[in-house]
Formats: C-alpha cells, structure tokens, sequence
C-alpha cells in the first residue's frame, strides 16, 4: 500500500464523516495520524484538484465540489440498492417507519437506500455512517455472517467495539455476541435515547451481501406495530434474497 495515497483517502474519509463542519489541519492530522506538515501539504493538493475547500481567514477544510461531484454518480452497489428500492418503499409506507439498506466493504458500513416512512415525528439518524459498524443492528447482522478472514479484518479497521458495543468488548465476548445473533437470525438493539434498532441479514446464497434494519423510538416498537415490524423486515429480507437469486440464473 502507498503510504500517501492511504494517508490522502483518510484525510477525505475524515472530512466526508460530517461534511459542513470545518475542520483546521492540526484537527485532521490528530484525527487521521498524520504529521502536521504532511497533513498540510496533502490538504493543498485536495484543495488544487477541488477536493477539498479551505474556507477563507483560517476557517478550516470542507470537502470540494468534486467530492460531491464523485457522489452524485449515486450509492455504491447500486445494483442493489435500485433492486431493493421498490420493495424497500412498499414496506416503509406500510408500517410508517424509516428503513435503510446497509452492506460491507472490507470491514466499513456504507448505507445503499434510506426511504423514509410517513410519521410525522422521525428519528433523526444524521451521525457518520462510515463509522457505525460496532453500534448499529444493520453493522451487527452484517458482521455475525462474515467468514473468519473478513471478520479479522473488520476488526482490524475498526477497533475492537468499546462503549459502542460493551457486550462484544472482548474477542471471546464478541464470538459470543455474534453467535447469538446468527441463532435470531436477527438483531435488536435499544440505543441512547431509548431508540431501537432492528435489523436482519440479507442473503446472496451463503453470503449476507446487505442488511435491512428500522429505527424508531421505543415506545413504538411494541404491541402489533413490533410484530408487523419484525415480520416486515423477515418478508423484506426473503424477497430480496429471491431477487438476488433470480438474478443470477
């Protein structure tokens, strides 16, 4: 690997994660082990090639118009994403909650589709996706079926989980934790503000290639709506993984 071309896609990565907040190169440098100096030389060249922006007076780094340039050609795996929207919509209007669509890539989450349901009060779910592997039901369906290697090497990029997942905060604990959720076939999680997260596997023959997951306040989640959920998202998963295998006949 070519220490500043990774050193060049982290800086971008930082800066992606909360993209209107200016940031100061010493910030960046700390946030992505980059020497200061280093870390200046390489913003100017983002800035030349319209990467990055630096505000004016010292105000700091945003990302550039060609950033979003890059990003409107529209989500990654879009294959999936287009063959999930529909499906996706349906299930969103039916039970008037907001669901997304997640995958993995060499241990990141990237969210492909988000619809949102008809509620008039939403959870608001606005943190960087890019780093929400550990503390969302989607990155915790998505990691219970990855194979030993990939597993590895998600932790590696990752960390080991801390505070964002304490039950998992250990390898033993983490094969245990991840075992638990291949047994449900399907992960709650009752976040920070008493938000929960539901979320379960979709398969590409053996392979989980995506997880559907719902997020809502707990009061919600109770009664007929829970089970309509929990059933809805088991509907959703199943069809698209018939999709998927229809695909490649």
């Amino acid at each position: 690997m070519i220490r500043s071309v990774r050193r060049t896609f982290d800086i971008l990565e930082f800066l992606a994660a909360i993209p209107e907040t200016p940031r100061t190169v010493a910030e960046i440098a700390a946030n992505v082990a980059v020497p200061v100096a280093t870390c200046g030389r390489i913003l100017q060249t983002l800035v030349a090639c319209d990467y990055a922006e630096q505000l004016p007076r010292k105000g700091g780094f945003v990302l550039g118009p060609m950033a979003y340039a890059l990003a409107s050609r529209g989500p990654y795996r879009k294959d999936l994403a287009r063959l999930a929207e529909p499906e996706t919509r349906r299930l969103a209007s039916r039970i008037d909650e907001t669901l997304v669509l997640v995958t993995l890539h060499r241990g990141k989450r990237y969210e492909l589709c988000k619809v949102e349901g008809d509620r008039s009060v939403q959870v608001r779910d606005d943190a960087p996706q890019l780093d929400r592997l550990y503390e969302t039901a989607t990155g915790r369906a998505l990691l219970a079926w990855l194979d030993p290697e990939d597993l590895a090497l998600a932790v590696k990029r990752n960390g080991m989980p801390g505070k964002a997942w304490p039950e998992a905060n250990t390898k033993r604990k983490m094969a245990r934790e991840l075992e638990r959720i291949r047994a449900a076939g399907r992960v709650t999680v009752l976040a920070e503000g008493n938000i929960v997260y539901v979320a379960q596997p979709v398969f590409e023959g053996d392979a989980a290639v995506a997880a559907v997951g719902v997020y809502l306040p707990e009061h919600r989640f109770a009664g007929s709506h829970k089970k309509e959920i929990v059933n809805g998202l088991d509907e959703l998963a199943k069809t698209l993984a018939g999709k998927l295998a229809n695909r490649s006949l």
